[in-house]
């Protein structure tokens, strides 16, 4: 019934293909962007690193460890949460998906008791199907990459 997205570029393009195939409209959701890297946001690693070493590392492990210029992994689980929770009000017993980012799907996996934050694995492309049912919120399908393989 619907297909939502991150704002970020890449993670539009997904969604528009996949909304393509049903004849639907994206709809962009600020809450699933990716994590801010603030004073970080849009440098490679290997700049990253000379400027703070291990900050990947210090955000993983230490979740109120903020990110100079952006969030910690508190708030933006937080964001995230808050945004997929209200998407699912809206769809109540509605097929939808929702494209996001590896942290964004770890954020909201971790949420289901998938596993802790920093042992979750998401590959670029994953599919992770999650069904509501009696309230209840599971995973059916973790990490998917079958669809890149012809």
């Amino acid at each position: 019934k619907a297909v939502y997205s991150s704002p970020a570029i890449r993670a539009v393009k997904t969604a528009t293909s996949i909304a393509q195939v049903k004849n639907l409209e994206v709809i962009r959701k600020e809450g699933l962007r990716e994590i801010n890297w603030g004073d970080f946001e849009g440098m490679q690693v290997k700049d990253i690193n000379k400027r703070e070493p291990n900050l990947k590392e210090k955000v993983l492990r230490n979740s109120e460890y903020r990110i100079p210029g952006g969030e910690n992994i508190v708030d933006f689980k937080n964001r995230v949460l808050d945004a997929f929770n209200n998407i699912l009000s809206n769809h109540n017993g509605e097929s939808i998906a929702v494209v996001g980012h590896s942290w964004t799907n770890k954020a909201i996996l971790s949420s289901l008791n998938q596993g802790e934050w920093i042992e979750l694995h998401q590959e670029n492309t994953a599919v992770n199907i999650l069904e509501l049912e009696d309230g209840i919120l599971k995973s059916s399908l973790i990490n998917c990459r079958k669809h890149l393989k012809n």
